[in-house]
């Protein structure tokens, strides 16, 4: 088992619903025959998710290899992941009503990047460098988004 990780965030300037991608780090060996999941807590427009599949099919992965799980989802964003591709599986614990006009889940749960930051402590960070999967690079940029706050 190889794990990759990447950040992103919304561009919440004034109607625009763009992804940004702030880090990535893809293991060697990814290919054809590599499954890949991918975790997102909301599944909203579609955005961030498409531009993970778009980073794991440019290294290689074929989509109907790729796994999505979130815990909330919008119509609106697996209509379109999966317009762009059907093949992917996408799970989530919760399939909510649509999205406002500013690409936000409706009701949904707030801002849950902003609610989930608060949990990621050093001592959290360190844990999962413990456990494998993480590099020191990788745990050097989780500690700059803990020291955003």
């Amino acid at each position: 088992s190889v794990t990759a990780i990447a950040d992103a965030h919304r561009d919440e300037s004034p109607g625009i619903l763009r992804t940004i991608i702030d880090y990535e780090r893809f293991p060697q060996g990814i290919n054809q025959n590599s499954v890949a999941g991918l975790l997102d807590p909301m599944l909203a427009t579609g955005n961030a998710m498409i531009a993970g599949i778009d980073m794991l099919v440019r290294k290689g992965v074929e989509p109907k290899n790729i796994k999505v799980g979130c815990v909330m989802s919008a119509p609106e964003g697996v209509a379109r992941v999966l317009s762009k591709y059907p093949d992917v599986q996408i799970f989530t614990g919760c399939h909510d009503e649509h999205l406002n006009n500013q690409g936000f889940i409706i009701p949904g749960l707030g801002d849950y990047g902003n609610l989930l930051r608060p949990a990621m402590t050093k001592e959290w960070i360190e844990s999962l460098l413990s456990i494998g999967g993480l590099t020191n690079e990788d745990v050097n940029y989780l500690m700059t988004i803990i020291n955003r706050k």
